[in-house]
This record gives structure tokens, sequence and C-alpha cells, in this order.
């Protein structure tokens, strides 16, 4: 049987419950600087301030569908396909993807959007959900929340498509697949109901391409298949389809098509034999415009952005490499938007973890695991390698660092981070490596290079929380997993030159809970986790002050483990994101997407559904920006990995907000690393 990740609480003589140092006039000097500072940042911030969490790119997907809200002058994106279908609304105001929070419709692919101009509000229709199979309901989103419109009209299907005919003011439908197969229906949406207009025309076909050609007042239709693959032009003037041409784009399915209103032609963006091309229709011929598309220019959507005159496409892709790049056409050339794969950055992974370094400005990433042993062990965070990688996200992006492999770390995931400012330096301390198993070891980095600081103290273990008490100069930690398997529940703290074991008493044991700072109030805050001595799962406040563990609140975030918390010094407040709050009968995890924030007092949501539901990742705050940010994790089951960057500031305003865009573009610098299976219990 694999090993859990989890170590028993080796106590040795020289462990000894311990009365840190007394503290100096000038700590306490620099303690009140500080308290006075975060109070009076507290005093010029709302209360009530939201959270509005935005990202350069989308989740990679495919079978997703796109349409242009002119009212509200953004690119609206819901649905796709990675594995498990993720539900979601996304928002694109022409720099930042912004996840779109309320209820919403369950995740499907294969969907279909257009933007009705005169009830302002986005029609979505079908699909096929992973669970329920295809799907025939009629929904609208109004830029808040989406409404159930209609359950009767066209049969359940996949990838048919809409356009918005404006003269008339109907969105027009055709195709798709079903449970009958393919078919060539063609429905008309007035806002109220659906009124079957043909059944002849075109012959039934899926995945195809629609757009409605404003200045002609016709619907534009291309290719799909249906068996075999179509490269056939249709048009549709409101009562006849009529055969327009048969040369043109090779036949082809997966297209996308777009009208761009100031050229006044059709757009057409596909892939033929691996490559992808640019076609434009002008009403009598098709012409090649561009001899290249987007990479991936396949089972992607495309719409037209009437403000910036530009039509943006979000790729798609197939389960080898899901992508989801939002390039923009012109109509000379293709422009990346959101750069996925355009510079350096961290590849996805999962228990890894972060330290904010406030003298350099710097967010410090180390480590983490990534492709899981096999599927049926997916869900346990088995992997089959984990990283061992530092990294930093500073003013100008992520930058791979290259200290010595041989003074550094081992790679290693499930370990502990947090910053210390006496010796300014992030510390990192045990977790799973790559060689040697369970570690005990404490490490920092300066900026330059990794310092080995200790391996006495507490025994080696996996998911343990550490922060570092400011007011007393000490490092904090409490509980984790032991190799034995027991979660473990004893309090340690570093001087700086020794640990000292001080308390065995408190919160039950537990892993993957989180412990955060609080400068304003100087005590230690923990939150969570999972125990094998009691509930799997824990939604417990406690706070520790240096000499004992006092337990604050049992209520506000459901129990949970694997989520991320951190101390924002701009409000004054502990900031708790995502995690695991429950698991599925086929052991999938529920996952969170929920943010809240404790005060000292009481916990308030900040929101429930402002970004992607996650677990396993790690969370920093920004000091000098004001941001919170999270990198990567776990948005998913089916080793759905992340390697996204979201930043969340104190501005409510996201059009308002400071553009930091260009620190969440990237690439992955490095290069699959050889590992051993890393196992680690939730």
């Amino acid at each position: 049987m694999k090993k859990a990740c989890i170590s028993s609480c080796r106590v040795t003589a020289h462990h000894v419950f311990h009365t840190p140092r007394q503290t100096s006039p000038v700590r306490i000097l620099m303690f009140m600087v500080v308290m006075l500072g975060a109070l009076s940042r507290i005093a010029a911030v709302s209360a009530q301030e939201c959270i509005a969490w935005h990202s350069a790119e989308v989740t990679g997907r495919q079978g997703h569908g796109l349409a242009y809200d002119k009212a509200r002058h953004r690119m609206v994106l819901f649905g796709g396909h990675r594995g498990e279908t993720p539900p979601g609304t996304w928002e694109f105001d022409g720099k930042r993807w912004f996840w779109m929070h309320g209820s919403q419709p369950a995740g499907l692919e294969g969907i279909s959007l257009a933007y009705d101009e005169i009830r302002d509000e986005t029609v979505l229709f079908g699909g096929v959900d992973s669970h329920l199979g295809f799907r025939a309901e009629t929904w609208a989103w109004d830029g808040a929340r989406w409404f159930l419109r209609e359950t009767a009209g066209p049969s359940p299907r996949t990838d048919h498509r809409m356009a918005y005919d404006s003269a008339r003011g109907v969105i027009v439908l055709f195709g798709g697949y079903g449970n009958q197969g393919h078919n060539s229906e063609t429905w008309e949406w007035d806002g109220a109901a659906w009124t079957l207009r043909a059944t002849t025309g075109p012959a039934p076909r899926s995945r195809h391409g629609l757009a409605y050609d404003a200045y002609r007042g016709v619907t534009v239709l291309f290719g799909g298949k249906a068996g075999v693959f179509f490269g056939d032009t249709w048009e549709w003037n409101g009562s006849d389809w009529s055969l327009r041409a048969q040369d043109g784009p090779p036949p082809a399915s997966a297209i996308s098509m777009a009208y761009d209103a100031g050229r006044k032609v059709t757009t057409l963006i596909g892939t033929w034999n691996g490559r992808g091309m640019t076609w434009e229709w002008d009403g009598d011929v098709w012409t090649r415009v561009a001899e290249d598309a987007p990479r991936k220019a396949s089972s992607g959507a495309a719409a037209f952005d009437a403000d910036r005159g530009i039509v943006f496409y979000v790729t798609g892709g197939w389960p080898s490499e899901y992508s989801a790049q939002t390039w923009g056409w012109d109509g000379s050339a293709w422009t990346l938007h959101t750069p996925q794969r355009a510079s350096r950055r961290p590849s996805a992974r999962a228990d890894h973890a972060m330290a904010y370094d406030r003298f350099r400005d710097a967010t410090v990433m180390f480590g983490g695991g990534f492709t899981c042993v096999n599927e049926n062990t997916c869900n346990r965070g088995e992997y089959r390698y984990i990283k061992g990688d530092t990294w930093e996200l500073d003013g100008s992006g992520w930058k791979k660092l290259h200290p010595d492999p041989r003074e550094g770390p081992m790679r290693r995931s499930c370990h502990a981070m947090t910053f210390d400012p006496d010796r300014r330096m992030a510390l990192l301390f045990g977790g799973k490596t790559l060689r040697a198993g369970f570690s005990n070891e404490l490490w920092g980095w300066d900026g330059q290079r990794w310092t080995l600081l200790s391996q006495e103290g507490p025994s080696p273990r996996v998911r343990p929380a550490m922060t570092y008490d400011e007011r007393r100069g000490v490092l904090v930690l409490f509980g984790g997993g032991s190799e034995e398997g027991p979660t473990l529940a004893d309090t340690w703290e570093w001087d700086g030159t020794q640990w000292f074991l001080r308390s065995e008493k408190g919160p039950v044991s537990r892993v993957r809970h989180t412990l955060v700072y609080d400068s304003v109030r100087g005590v230690n805050v923990l939150f969570g986790g999972s125990s094998t001595k009691g509930p799997r799962w824990l939604g417990d406040t406690w706070e520790w002050d240096g000499v004992d563990w006092v337990q604050r609140s049992t209520s506000g975030p459901s129990a949970r483990s694997s989520h991320s918390m951190v101390f924002n010094t701009g409000r004054g407040t502990t900031v708790l994101y995502g995690g695991v709050v429950g698991q599925y009968d086929s052991g999938n995890p529920i996952t969170s997407s929920e943010t809240w924030e404790w005060d000292g007092a009481a916990w308030s949501l900040l929101g429930s559904e402002v970004m992607e539901s996650r677990f396993r990742h790690a969370m920093a705050y920004d000091e000098t920006n004001g941001d919170l940010v999270v990198f990567a994790g776990w948005y998913g089951p089916q080793e759905a990995y992340s390697d996204i960057t979201w930043l969340a500031g104190r501005d409510c305003n996201c059009n308002e907000r400071p553009d930091r865009d260009e620190i969440l573009d990237g690439t992955e610098a490095d290069g699959n690393s050889n590992g051993v299976p890393d196992s680690c219990e939730r």
C-alpha cells in the first residue's frame, strides 16, 4: 500500500517548552509603526469593499461560446470542455478576463451564444452536459446573472450555430447534433419563443460557421460535417436558403465565423491539415487574407467587437493540448491580446508554496507536483513528478531563478513557506522530497541563494501551516501530516537559531490548514484543514498569541481543507480563498470558489463565485501593489491543473484598476522533469 504523506511527532530530550526571548524596545517600536500604518490604511478602505479577481487569460478548453455585448462593451464567454466540463461565465474588457459570479447554467460544451441587441442580453442555447447529456434550454445573460428563458423549441443538441439578425430582431439557429443525429432545421428566437422556420436548405450538419451580414441583410453559413466535411456557402434571407458558393475555403468543421461590420466582410477562422487559415467573404467571393491564423484555431469561438473594430477569437483545442488564447484580427494581422505562451512563466502545478518578499517587492514560489500517477489515484494527489524550481513574480513578470541546485532544497511538494522580515528571507519548511521522503529541513531564500538553516526540531512532515510572528520575532509552525499516517497538533517556534516546542494543546491535529500573522492585532490566525482524529474537514478559527491557543469562531467559511489564506495589510484583515469542502460519490472533490475575510471578530463573505473554484493552489499578498496573488492549483478533477495567475486588488471597480496584466502573461520555461511518484493525502 502506498504510504500517505503524514509523520509522527518525535520529541527528543532537548525539545522543551520554551518562553520566547524578551521583546526589545526596538522591536516594540517597529511593531507599533507597522500597526499604525495598517490602521491608517484600514480607515481609508470601506469595510464593504468587494473582491474583483481578474486574469490575463481563460482556462484552456474547447467547445465554448463567445458573443459581444454592445451595451456593456465586453466579450462574453461561457462553457467549454476540459476533461470535466468547467461551468462558468467570463467577460473580457479588451485587456483582462474576469470570472463572473452569480447563478449559472450547468457546465456545458458545444453551445452557441448570440447577443440580442433589442433586449441587451446574451442568449445561450443547447449544448451537452457531461452528466445529463444533450440539452435544450434557452438562457439569457444580462451582465449580472443568467435567466432560464425557455425549455421548449429546438430539440436537445450540441455543436449548432447561432447568429443575431439585427434587421428582423431575431436570433437564427441552424443544425447541430443530438439524439437523432445531425439535423438541418432552421429556428428563430424573438426573445419570447422559438419558431421553426425551415427544414430544407443546407444538408444536415454540425460544427459549421454562421454569421449575420448586416450590410446585405443575410445570415451566412459555411462548412461543417455530418460524416463528411462540407465546403459549401449558403445564405438565409429570413425566408429561404440559397446556395452561394461551392469553392473557397477547403471543406472543414470546428470553424468559427464573425461579421466585421467596419469592413463589411465575414471573417472565417479554421484549421486545415494542422495549419490555421483566415478567409473573408464579401458576398460574392471568398478571399484568403492571411497565410496563418491563431494556433489551435479549432473548436474555438469568434465575435466582432464593434467598439474596437476587431474580430476576437478565443482558441480551443483537443484533449492533448487545451488552449484559450485570445487573439484579435483587425483586417490585416492577428495580434495575441492575452498571451498564454508569450514569455517565461511557471508550468501548471499543485501543492507548491509562495511567500511575498516586501523588501524586494517579489512573490517567491518553489516546487509543487504535476501529472497524476493514474486516474484512480489522481484525486488523492499522487503525483508522478514533483518540481524543484524557484520563481519570482515582480512588476515585470515571472522570472525563473537559477540557484545552484547542489546548494538548495531538493524537489518537493506539500511544503510550507512564509517571509521573515528580520532576516529578509523567504523561509521554506518540510514537504515530500524527490528522493529523501518527508522532510523537516528549514531553508531560507535571500533573493540570490538558498541556505539550509536547520534540520532539527519538528519531525518530518507535509502540509503543515507556517507564518512569521513579527511582534515576537519568531517563526510559528503548527501541525501537518506525519510519515506514519496520523495528523499532528504540535506548535513549534524558531527564533532564528533553534526550534522550540511551544505547545501540544489547542486545535485538534490537522493537515492542509492555513496560518497567517495578523500584524494589526499581533496574533497568529489558523483556519480549517482536515484531520485523522475527528471530522474529515474542519471549519474552526483559532488564534495563537505566543502563549495560548484561543478558539475564536466556529461560524463563517464552511469546513474545508487545501484552501489558501493571507493577511491583507492594506485592509488589516485575513483573506481566505477556495479549498475542498466535500466529496462526490465518485470520489471527486467538491471545491469552493468563495473568498472570505476575517477582521478579528467575524468572518464576512466577499464573494462566492468571483473566480473559478480551486484547491492546492498558493496565494500571497503583494503589499506594494495591494494585490492578492493566486497561482495554479487544481480547478477540478481529472488532472485539471492550472497555470494561470490571478490578481485581486483593493479597488472594487474592475474597469478602474491599474493595468498590471503584463505580469500575468508568460510561458513555461522548464521542460518536464524526471521525478518519482509523490503522494499527499487531502
